[in-house]
């Protein structure tokens, strides 16, 4: 029951969580969110994929994030976003590509590191609220 509740409670958020149990150490649960990024009004129209870097602390925290490929989003917003997760499974760096679409849409975030690759599929989660620009 709980388990539901947290992965309603994910989606809720427009977030994923993604349990991975591990023995002998309880239960670990990456997790992985859009965050409600926006892409600036006038680049809706791209199609580009932004790539960031970051350091894993012990406990999945991501810290020192810094951009590696990025013309159209905020960077405040992406390692904003990027701090929010918990990446338990990887250890050292891991990596973070944020793929868009025409429309300002966000279509997947892939997240990879030493230990844990993820490919979060979206298709239609726009990047950008109403009323907001």
């Amino acid at each position: 029951m709980t388990a539901r509740i947290a992965v309603f409670t994910c989606f809720l958020v427009v977030g994923i969580c993604l349990a991975e149990p591990h023995l002998g150490a309880g239960n670990r649960a990456e997790h992985i969110s859009a965050c409600g990024l926006r892409v600036p009004r006038e680049y809706r129209e791209a199609q580009f994929t932004s790539v960031y870097k970051f350091d894993v602390l012990e406990g999945g925290k991501p810290t020192n994030i810094r951009r590696v490929q990025n013309e159209f989003l905020r960077d405040e917003e992406a390692a904003h976003c990027i701090a929010t997760w918990r990446l338990p499974s990887i250890s050292g760096e891991g990596t973070a590509e944020f793929s868009w679409r025409h429309g300002g849409i966000l279509e997947s975030i892939k997240v990879g590191g030493k230990g844990f690759q993820k490919t979060l599929v979206f298709g239609n989660l726009r990047g950008s609220r109403r009323g907001q620009q």
